[in-house]
């Protein structure tokens, strides 16, 4: 069991958010097969960018949070929801979004190939330092190389 962390994450997100309970239904449910949810309940495998983005979002929590155990539990689009429906929304939570979808959009079209090959540890640091550097509006105009040059020195 290589990533029970994150079997226990992704167990505790399922039980939330009252997804199917059934393998081959929760596969469905997150669009993988009846095999992966087997392999990411028990630890065997993680999911790599695309897939977490997805049943992140299926699943209502945070991609950082479901690979790694940093951040909060909750994804940014759902704190952004709850935020406006209760009236309590502010740019502060509408930027922190944007940021995010912004990083995570260019690991997926960048950066993906080396970032799934990263620990959850590594991968926390890429999108710290990618969220970091893209922070300031600047930054978000930079080559993706020289971007890629940066967040590698850094780490």
């Amino acid at each position: 069991m290589e990533y029970k962390d994150f079997s226990i994450r992704f167990k505790k997100a399922c039980k939330d958010s009252n997804a199917p309970k059934a393998q081959e239904a929760l596969g469905r449910y997150l669009g993988v097969s009846g095999t992966m949810v087997w392999f990411y309940r028990n630890g065997e495998r993680i999911p790599g960018i695309n897939n977490a983005t997805h049943i992140a979002d299926t699943l209502g929590v945070n991609v950082e949070w479901l690979l790694t155990g940093k951040g909060p539990q909750r994804s940014h689009t759902q704190e952004l929801m709850i935020a406006e429906q209760s009236g309590l929304y502010n740019n502060k939570v509408y930027a922190s979004l944007d940021l995010m979808t912004f990083v995570m959009r260019f690991i997926k079209d960048n950066y993906e190939k080396t970032y799934d090959k990263e620990s959850p540890e590594e991968k926390a640091e890429t999108i710290y330092a990618l969220c970091d550097l893209f922070s300031d509006e600047a930054a978000r105009k930079m080559k993706p190389a020289n971007v890629i040059k940066l967040i590698t020195k850094a780490a």
